[in-house]
């Protein structure tokens, strides 16, 4: 079963989202700061990252720009969680990977549909 690395500073999004995946047979892992949730992908190469874009000292497009800055891992996918829809269209005009953006409040429905789409579109090479 995949894994799912969630990255979020709200505790309790992060240990929601958690729940909810796990309940629908995904593996997952939590981290509540980018510099925890690199560790972790270094470690662990999960197989998509959940990732809220604001978070205190690096921001989730801080983590990606230093996932895409290692081979290694910029072909993980992830799926932004954000408030801010300012946010969104600043990082639309810049280069994407194939990343999805969710506003919060969203639905776990909604989530999991995406989930679904980006680990078929982007299947993990075993």
């Amino acid at each position: 079963m995949p894994t799912i690395l969630v990255v979020d500073d709200d505790p309790a999004t992060l240990l929601a989202v958690q729940e909810a995946l796990k309940r629908s047979g995904f593996e997952t892992a939590g981290a509540e700061n980018g510099p925890t949730a690199l560790e972790y992908v270094r470690n662990e190469r999960p197989d998509l990252i959940i990732c809220d874009v604001e978070m205190p000292g690096m921001t989730g497009f801080q983590v990606q720009d230093a996932l895409n800055a290692d081979p290694d891992f910029k072909s993980i996918p992830i799926i932004f969680l954000t408030g801010n829809s300012d946010a969104i269209e600043g990082r639309l005009g810049r280069e994407m990977t194939g990343d999805e953006f969710i506003e919060k409040p969203f639905s776990f429905s909604k989530l999991l549909a995406v989930i679904t789409a980006h680990l078929n579109r982007f299947p993990r090479a075993h």
